[in-house]
């Protein structure tokens, strides 16, 4: 199938940023403590904890389950915080053109 054209939707879809887990190595962007593992979305839109000890595991909460519970504050005072947009865009399907967009 040959592409009749494209829509440009805005930034990316997922965007995620992990500190450095070793300060001693980037002392530049790290706040100096660790807690040894981060969460991170995966390429099918599961959450994973990915840690020193365990490597990556799959976590049984979703994406919004854990985005409602934030912020979270950790024993060591960590704080995780969390948000995610929707956006629907409705396009002149011969066209593309952007007829109106939506904040859902």
């Amino acid at each position: 199938m040959r592409k009749i054209w494209s829509f440009a939707s805005g930034p990316p879809i997922y965007t995620s940023y992990q500190a450095p887990l070793r300060p001693d190595i980037d002392k530049d962007n790290t706040n100096g403590q660790s807690t040894g593992f981060f969460i991170d979305c995966g390429d099918d839109w599961e959450l994973y904890m990915h840690s020193e000890h365990f490597g990556r595991m799959k976590l049984s909460v979703t994406v919004d389950d854990f985005i409602r519970s934030t912020p979270y504050i950790s024993e060591d005072g960590a704080v995780t915080l969390g948000s995610k947009k929707t956006s629907v865009f409705e396009v002149e399907p011969k066209t593309g053109r952007l007829v109106r967009s939506y904040a859902v």
